[in-house]
């Protein structure tokens, strides 16, 4: 979503045409953003992980297609924008780039670097998902510019890309005041075992045991399978007084609302980008209890507390102690809402055009 929360810095100067799937206009549309709109049809239907090559390849074709057919009736220079590491979003750019290399300046995107890992889900798609990146990676040689955010940038560096990479922030919105605490902590992430959320649900029973009306706050959605048995774990620890499951919230407004509400934000994720959630609570004064991960460290310096990764029983603890210690949390609530400056979307635009100076676009 960097793209949609850049683009209103843009001005109008800049035409911009969008190739995805109706679901990608939808959530373009939502933003406002001033484009023209080329869709293709998703396969409906097919949801087993041994079709998800299929599905990559077919995605891939069909973006190909209408992004050669715009390159043709093209008379000026253009730049093609891969909206992530995603395989669809970069092999018609780097073919693009074979065929109308004088005319394309190709820009990419990495958000996180996914790692060949046991327990991050179905092991074929995870092995899938590693090896189609690695070779988004390496078509990458090809693009003129890769901006990646914090936090993936010193392990993509080892794959030597040779396009400029460029570091980079997400933002944070402007949001509104801070509402009065409705809720102990709050999480937003998809149900998803890389996110951490069942390494959430033992941790907020440890911290029940001690605080016994805490209540957890958890947004995200899903796929249906993960969310009923998420669903159900929550009912078989007995936590249902104490979690309250929202699900997938459309209107970011909305959410933030909800976000404003909690005295703590949860972020269990085992891997994953600049995590926009993290940025927005911080707006709030809101400081982030999280696994010790990349981008807390090397994106966001304060405003948090950091657990070994795993470590259920330091990342309750943490929980317990803060929520304990006022004057602790007030230090580290001002930090939060100190670091939140740093992430400025206006900011992120103006470099992102300033990176494409050089070529006159």
């Amino acid at each position: 979503m960097v793209f949609p929360k850049m683009q209103k810095y843009f001005g109008k100067k800049i035409s911009i045409a969008l190739i995805g799937s109706q679901e990608a206009v939808d959530i373009w549309k939502k933003y406002s953003i001033h484009a023209t709109y080329h869709t293709y049809v998703e396969a409906n239907g097919i949801h087993q992980v041994v079709f998800a090559p299929i599905l990559y390849f077919s995605r891939t074709i069909k973006a190909a297609v209408i992004l050669f057919s715009l390159l043709k009736i093209q008379k000026s220079s253009v730049v093609i924008y891969s909206s992530s590491d995603y395989f669809p979003d970069v092999f018609p750019a780097f073919l693009a780039t074979l065929f109308f290399n004088k005319k394309v300046v190709w820009v990419g995107r990495v958000y996180h670097v996914i790692p060949l890992a046991i327990g991050r889900g179905n092991i074929l798609f995870t092995l899938f998902s590693f090896l189609s990146q690695r070779l988004s990676f390496r078509l990458f040689n090809r693009a003129d510019m890769v901006f990646v955010l914090q936090g993936a940038y010193k392990t993509l560096e080892k794959y030597a890309i040779q396009a400029l990479v460029i570091p980079t922030y997400i933002g944070a919105d402007i949001l509104g005041l801070r509402k009065k605490s409705s809720f102990t902590a709050v999480s937003v992430g998809s149900i998803h075992r890389a996110r951490g959320m069942d390494d959430l649900l033992p941790i907020w029973k440890a911290v029940v045991e001690k605080i016994p009306l805490a209540k957890l706050l958890i947004i995200g959605g899903g796929e249906l399978a993960e969310v009923d048995r998420f669903k159900r774990s929550i009912i078989r620890l007995g936590l249902s007084k104490n979690i309250i499951y929202m699900g997938f919230i459309e209107d970011d407004k909305k959410m933030y609302r909800y976000i404003s509400q909690c005295t703590l934000y949860l972020c269990p994720n085992r891997e994953g980008g600049g995590m926009m959630p993290v940025a927005n609570a911080m707006r709030f004064g809101i400081p982030t209890i999280a696994y010790s991960v990349p981008v807390f460290g090397e994106m966001y310096k304060k405003g948090y507390k950091s657990v070994a990764l795993g470590d259920r029983e330091q990342f309750s603890s943490e929980i317990i102690a803060l929520l304990r210690n006022k004057k602790a949390y007030i230090e580290l609530s001002k930090e939060a809402k100190k670091e939140s400056k740093k992430y400025n979307w206006k900011e992120i635009a103006e470099e992102f055009l300033s990176a494409l100076k050089k070529y006159h676009i």
